[in-house]
């Protein structure tokens, strides 16, 4: 029987009710990338917490769902990738309740490594 490796964000660590992303969205802590924005929620009560991670691509951006999706996917696998493999960030971004991340125009036609530097780049501006 083969090993079956899960390659998506874990459920604990998505961001999924309507009332997190506007009480994130609401605490207007706000870092501008080249291709997408990030909210950051307000720091964790616990010290046991895990940041719950939300990525929107509007309508507004392109109205083809396909390309919204391949903007979304691209961001997740490379913060899952960035947690996955460095503790350091986990840690920091751990201290926060939610973070979000809104796709712009410009990260339509972004590479995947692109992307990540642009990620890393926005991970290392966060407190």
């Amino acid at each position: 029987m083969l090993l079956q490796l899960k390659l998506v964000l874990k459920t604990e660590n998505r961001l999924k009710q309507h009332s997190a992303f506007v009480g994130t969205y609401n605490q207007r802590q706000i870092f501008d990338c080249k291709f997408f924005r990030a909210y950051l929620g307000k720091p964790a009560q616990t010290e046991d917490n895990e940041i719950k991670i939300g990525f929107v691509v509007s309508t507004k951006t392109h109205k083809r769902a396909v390309r919204r999706n391949r903007l979304k996917r691209l961001m997740r696998e490379n913060l899952r990738l960035i947690l996955l493999n460095d503790s350091n960030v986990k840690n920091k971004l751990n201290n926060y309740m939610s973070l979000i991340l809104v796709g712009h125009t410009s990260g339509l036609g972004a590479t995947f490594d692109e992307i990540k530097e642009d990620i890393t780049d926005l991970l290392s501006r966060i407190p």
